[in-house]
């Protein structure tokens, strides 16, 4: 699988399979927690960096600016 830019979908990247019969495409987020969420994904990224140290949730927010909803 290859990183593509995408330009037909909220997400601005993908997966690509590299071979020509194929060329199967996925999101970032498809399979995942955040699939049905508008964080972007630097975003999400940054939330799973925080979660991963057990910063605590009142901290993330506050650092990433979202809010429980």
């Amino acid at each position: 699988m290859h990183l593509v830019k995408r330009k037909d979908s909220q997400e601005k990247m993908g997966w690509r399979c590299p071979r020509k019969n194929c060329r199967k495409e996925i999101t970032l987020r498809r399979g995942t927690y955040f699939e049905g969420s508008h964080l972007e994904i630097q975003v999400i990224l940054r939330l799973l960096h925080l979660w991963s140290t057990k910063t605590l949730v009142g901290k993330a927010q506050d650092e990433l600016q979202v809010s429980t909803q």
